[in-house]
């Protein structure tokens, strides 16, 4: 597309990490405590949203999903 460029982001959180990816990709889970919705499929290059929970439909960030790497223990 025009006017894109490719950009990424990488989060260190501490915790147990089977917890973390958890809290981090479970749908009902961010709705309950950011208040958006994280609807993706977790299929490489498919679309991934976090989508405003109060029925509106918006989404504030859009992007694709990549990969995730499984946890590994410390």
């Amino acid at each position: 597309m025009a006017g894109t460029f490719p950009f990424g982001y990488v989060t260190y959180v501490e915790g147990v990490p089977e917890k973390v990816r958890h809290a981090l990709t479970d749908p009902g889970l961010t709705a309950a405590h950011w208040g958006h919705r994280h609807v993706f499929d977790r299929q490489p290059g498919s679309r991934r949203e976090h989508r405003r929970t109060d029925g509106s439909r918006i989404a504030d960030v859009e992007g694709r999903w990549w990969r995730a790497v499984r946890p590994r223990g410390r």
